[in-house]
C-alpha cells in the first residue's frame, strides 16, 4: 500500500472528489474500450453470416433459375417440333398455340 501511495501525487491523496473523479474516468474509459471491442467483434461476426446468407440465397435463385431456363427450353424444343409449328402456316400455328 505504501508504494501506492509514493506513487499517487499528494494533491490527488488529499482530495477526495479528485480522487473519485479519476475512479470514474478509469472506470468510463475501461467500460468504452470494452464496449467498442464487442462491438468491433458482433460487426465482424453479422457481416460474416450476411455474406454467407447471401451466398446461400443465391445459390438457390441461381439453382431455380437454372430449373427455370431448362423447362423452357424443353418446352420450346418441344412446339419447335410439333406439327403446326413444322407446317409453317402461321394462323394454324397462332390457332394452335392460343388453345
Amino acid at each position: 500500500m505504501t508504494r501506492l501511495r509514493t506513487a499517487v501525487p499528494a494533491p490527488i491523496r488529499r482530495n477526495y472528489a479528485l480522487t473519485f473523479g479519476i475512479a470514474l474516468l478509469v472506470l468510463g474509459v475501461s467500460v468504452g474500450i470494452i464496449g467498442y471491442k464487442g462491438t468491433v467483434l458482433i460487426q465482424a461476426d453479422i457481416e460474416q453470416r450476411v455474406t454467407e446468407d447471401s451466398g446461400t440465397v443465391t445459390a438457390q435463385e441461381a439453382k431455380k433459375l437454372e430449373t427455370w431456363n431448362e423447362k423452357n427450353r424443353l418446352t420450346a424444343n418441344m412446339l419447335s417440333r410439333s406439327g403446326p409449328v413444322a407446317g409453317g402456316d402461321e394462323a394454324v400455328i397462332d390457332d394452335d398455340l392460343s388453345q
